[in-house]
Formats: C-alpha cells, sequence, structure tokens
C-alpha cells in the first residue's frame, strides 16, 4: 500500500439488505419513468397494492383506471399458476363484496387469499429482483 492510499475512499460493499433496496429503487424508479417492462410492471404494481391494502384495494383501484382485463393478462403471464388462481378468486369475491360489502364468506375468503399471499409473497420477490437482475 502506498502512503496516500489511506487516504482514498473505499468502495463499500452492500449489504444483502441494501443490495435488495437498491434492486427493488430501480424497478420503482423505472416504473415511474414508465419504462418498465410488462408484465413486470404490472406484477409490481399487483405486489405493491395488494401489500398496501389486499387483493380489494388493488381491485379498487384497477375499477379506477380501468385497464382491469389488460392487468390480469399481463399478470397470467407472469404469476406462479396458485398465484393466478388466488387472484381469479379474489376477483370473484371482490365482486360479492361490491354487491354486499357485508357478505360474511366473501370476506373470510378474501382474508384467507390475503393471508397465503403474505405468506408466499416471496415468490413474487424472487421473480421481480431476477429481473432487476437481467436489466443491470
Amino acid at each position: 500500500m502506498r502512503f496516500f492510499d489511506i487516504f482514498k475512499k473505499k468502495k463499500a460493499k452492500l449489504t444483502g439488505v441494501q443490495l435488495e433496496v437498491t434492486r427493488v429503487q430501480k424497478l420503482c424508479d423505472l416504473h415511474a419513468e414508465g419504462k418498465l417492462a410488462s408484465p413486470y410492471a404490472e406484477l409490481l404494481v399487483f405486489q405493491g397494492q395488494v401489500e398496501n391494502g389486499g387483493h380489494y384495494q388493488y381491485f379498487d383501484n384497477l375499477k379506477e383506471t380501468g385497464n382491469l382485463h389488460t392487468q390480469m393478462s399481463a399478470l397470467e403471464q407472469i404469476l406462479p399458476p396458485k398465484f393466478m388462481e388466488n387472484l381469479k378468486k379474489a376477483y370473484e369475491e371482490y365482486l360479492v363484496l361490491q354487491e354486499n360489502p357485508d357478505n360474511e364468506t366473501a370476506n373470510s375468503i378474501m382474508t384467507q387469499i390475503d393471508n397465503w399471499f403474505f405468506a408466499n409473497e416471496e415468490e413474487l420477490d424472487r421473480i421481480l429482483m431476477e429481473y432487476a437482475d437481467s436489466i443491470g
């Protein structure tokens, strides 16, 4: 080591958590710029909405944007089968709850679907992180 090398700033290595945050931020930035490719953009929105307020919120927000069919078609390309099955079931229950918000059976099923999602969402994280790694 040369004498003045002690004054050089060392490039810190990112820890696992920091690296994941950096990859997630990259995906979010691309999405905000409208540059995140489909179906990853739809997956990012789906996961974020469900994490924030469950499947009910996801569908309620899609109702406002009017692009449910586009979102569902994109998610069919990327979601693992059990996630897609639950998404379709959640939509059925969402429609029931639109007619009768107090329907205990539909609310219970929606809660079960949300709980399953939260217990298994690391699979969606893996899909998004692999994509983030693939785009540099």
